[in-house]
């Protein structure tokens, strides 16, 4: 399972210019399951992201997690992080699940 994040004061998917998703501050998070993922390796994802200090203190100092500060995540599906690019000009994403089955794992978690 791979995953990038980054902290938002509001983010919103917006699908087919329909609105599916939005959040105020809080986490964005772009996420690729791969075939050899399990429940494990959600879990252990989840709880990284929530528990990431990336939002600051009063100090100004990155020291809350998403918690602390009783913010929001937004997962959206991402399968191409798991491009491999080694050979070629053609990236193979062959290690990743369809955006299909990649969108059930994810709303599992």
């Amino acid at each position: 399972m791979l995953s990038i994040i980054q902290r938002v004061n509001c983010a919103k998917v917006v699908v087919d210019n329909q609105k599916v998703a939005d959040i105020n501050k809080g986490i964005l998070a772009l996420v690729c399951v791969e075939k050899e993922d399990t429940q494990q390796n959600f879990e252990k994802m989840a709880d990284k992201i929530i528990k990431y200090r990336i939002f600051e203190d009063d100090a100004g100092k990155m020291n809350l997690s998403l918690v602390d500060i009783d913010a929001e995540i937004i997962l959206v599906p991402q399968f191409t992080l798991a491009a491999d690019t080694k050979k070629g000009n053609r990236p193979s994403f062959s290690s990743g699940w369809s955006p299909r089955n990649s969108k059930r794992k994810i709303q599992r978690v």
